[in-house]
């Protein structure tokens, strides 16, 4: 690695603003767990809570509140498992895709708004750049999840 201590320390202050704005103006269009719990139904087709949780990284008691408010906006459906009378699976509906579809295309414009005197080039750039940090980073964390996280431990993870 070239970089300095200083330009990883430049860097990490760097997207923690980025997260941080990204964050409060998502907050205000969404909850950001709902978003991502509506996103994994969508990508799954059909899904148990249990692993909407250990996709997600959050507590289950955590993934049912928020997938009863999303039951009741009719975003999506949970019915009974056949493999598995012990568990339920959840679906999206057909407005749960469109609110998605809304809220996805909220965010292009967003983008074009705030990205409007960029190049297109540029914008490739980043995306990759992004691309393959978080999938390092991926590699790197997945084992320093949060304790209490389905009965993870941490205590030997990145900041060990």
């Amino acid at each position: 690695m070239e970089a300095t201590n200083q330009e990883l320390k430049d860097l990490n202050a760097a997207l923690w603003r980025v997260t941080e704005q990204f964050h409060r103006g998502f907050s205000r269009v969404i909850d950001p767990a709902r978003y991502g719990i509506l996103n994994a139904v969508a990508a799954h087709g059909e899904i148990r809570p249990t692993e909407i949780a250990e996709e997600l990284d959050l507590v289950p008691s955590s993934v049912s509140r928020h997938l009863q408010a999303l039951v009741e906006a009719e975003f999506v459906t949970v019915s009974g498992n056949p493999g598995d009378r012990r568990s339920s699976l959840v679906a999206i509906t057909d407005q749960g895709r469109a609110a998605l579809d809304q809220f996805d295309q909220g965010g292009v414009e967003a983008s074009k708004a705030v990205l409007s005197d960029w190049s297109r080039s540029d914008i490739v750039t980043l995306t990759t750049a992004l691309t393959r940090l978080t999938e390092a980073w991926s590699q790197q964390g997945d084992s320093a999840r949060r304790p209490g996280r389905l009965g993870r431990d941490n205590s030997k993870g990145f900041w060990k």
